[in-house]
């Protein structure tokens, strides 16, 4: 499995966000349909132009819009998620809600490319992985804090998705 363990300061994204429920694994059929209901609805171009990340055709690099989840509490079988984009410079997220992410240590993990109909698959099968075969023996647990689905652009017309979770050492309390 593809993972590093980086610190990164504080930054902000902004976004739709929607609530989702976990219970009986609805959050894999609530969250893939947010995104196709979020590309339907014009939401997803609206926040790529927002974001002020242009993509062109040889682009490589981080893509508009991307994910953050648990950011904030909202009950025992629920998460918010919110698709949404980094707050740059250039950004305008006039209209959106804004979250500042906090400064942590991450877990990064990353999928192999793929084309982007296949981003479903790739990026549920790695949260599946992350918490059945990585935790368990990685000597580190999950921290309190956001947890982000970051998308980018690899060569040709793949592309590719990082998972990032907030980590401590499992000593660490």
């Amino acid at each position: 499995m593809n993972v590093k363990i980086e610190e990164k300061p504080a930054f902000k994204m902004f976004g739709v966000e929607r609530i989702i429920s976990m219970t009986n694994g609805q959050n894999f059929i609530d969250v893939p349909k947010f995104w196709q209901e979020s590309f339907a609805n014009g939401m997803v171009e609206k926040l790529e132009k927002a974001s002020g990340i242009e993509v062109f055709d040889d682009y490589e690099g981080v893509l508009p819009v991307h994910a953050v989840m648990s950011y904030k509490e909202t009950g025992d079988e629920t998460f918010p998620y919110m698709i949404g984009a980094l707050l740059l410079d250039n950004s305008d997220p006039s209209d959106y809600e804004v979250n500042e992410i906090p400064a942590a240590k991450w877990a990064i993990f990353s999928t192999e490319p793929y084309q982007v109909e296949q981003t479903t698959e790739h990026v549920q099968a790695l949260w599946n992985a992350i918490f059945s075969e990585w935790f368990p023996s990685s000597g580190y647990e999950v921290a309190i804090g956001a947890r982000l689905e970051m998308y980018y652009k690899a060569k040709g017309t793949d592309e590719y998705c990082e998972i990032w979770i907030p980590v401590q050492s499992v000593s660490t309390k």
